[in-house]
């Protein structure tokens, strides 16, 4: 069975974390603290000006089981807008960075979900061996040793996440704790001299630091960190020795082909930071034997 589709939405008034009283961009300066809306630092707070949308093409393809087979592919191409991601599931929304607090739209760029291309899958195929499968199917320890055996695996294959690029020293002079500084951009960040690398993820070069006082003119979430990859299978099989009495064994591998998916690169444009990374999304492979006695 093949499924196509669209999938889209449009969301308003969502939460907006901000500082409810950031000084005016006008008033920038070493000594601005004057200028503050209201008498006090930084009030941190929530706004409804948060918006939203999404938009998805998926394809996906379905076989149930048949002849000892099953499967399930599917493929997003997508693209997500927002102005902050706050309404994310719990702490899984990443970052919330502004620059601009009484300008939300300002904000406005790729969401911290953005993964414009998606591939997942799982399958399941009855290996043909043992007891009423196709082949070895007469012999009582060939079908203890080799028959009966399930094999399962799934795979994920996606693009990678938005961040945002900010300078290391703040020095907007906005004295909001939450407030990022945006840089400017004077250049192609995707631009690596020898091409992407973990030591050099996005060409720090592309970007200036603003004017003292001002505020950079890049926009929120512009480059993309690296995609993920993972494999995992599993191998099972059940002996039954009456209605009640059950023994399973399975062998599991997480990430079976031990495949290095990275981490999102160090974020700071300064002095000593060149977009290196230093971590994974996705563990080294893990294997374990599990069996158990079901009765």
């Amino acid at each position: 069975m093949v499924d196509l589709g669209y999938v889209g939405s449009n969301q308003s008034h969502l939460p907006f974390v901000t500082d409810l009283n950031q000084v005016p961009e006008n008033r920038l300066g070493p000594n601005d603290a004057a200028f503050r809306p209201l008498p006090f630092q930084t009030v941190s707070g929530v706004t409804t000006d948060g918006i939203a949308n999404y938009h998805a093409f998926q394809a996906g393809i379905t076989r149930r089981l048949t002849k000892g087979l099953m499967f399930n592919f599917n493929y997003t191409w997508s693209h997500m807008l927002s102005n902050q991601d706050s309404s994310g599931w719990g702490s899984q929304q990443g970052a919330t960075p502004y620059q601009r607090a009484y300008n939300p739209m300002a904000n406005y760029g790729a969401s911290n979900f953005d993964i414009r291309h998606m591939f997942k899958g799982h399958a399941g195929y009855d290996l043909p061996f043992g007891r009423g499968r196709k082949f070895v199917n007469t012999s009582k320890p060939l079908d203890a040793a080799i028959g009966g055996w399930t094999l399962f695996g799934d795979f994920v294959a996606q693009g990678g996440s938005p961040f945002t690029p900010s300078m290391q020293v703040n020095n907007s002079y906005s004295l909001s704790s939450n407030a990022l500084w945006y840089p400017n951009v004077a250049g192609d960040p995707t631009a690596v001299a020898g091409g992407q690398t973990i030591n050099s993820w996005f060409n720090v070069n592309a970007f200036a630091a603003p004017t003292p006082g001002t505020f950079g003119n890049m926009g929120r979430n512009i480059v993309y960190g690296p995609g993920l990859t993972a494999i995992n299978v599993s191998l099972h099989k059940t002996y039954r020795f009456s209605e009640r009495f059950n023994f399973d064994v399975s062998a599991n591998a997480a990430n079976v082909i031990n495949h290095p998916s990275f981490a999102l690169p160090d974020k700071l444009i300064g002095p000593g930071h060149v977009g290196r990374i230093t971590g994974t999304s996705v563990g080294a492979r893990q294997m374990e034997l599990v069996a158990k006695f079901r009765f």
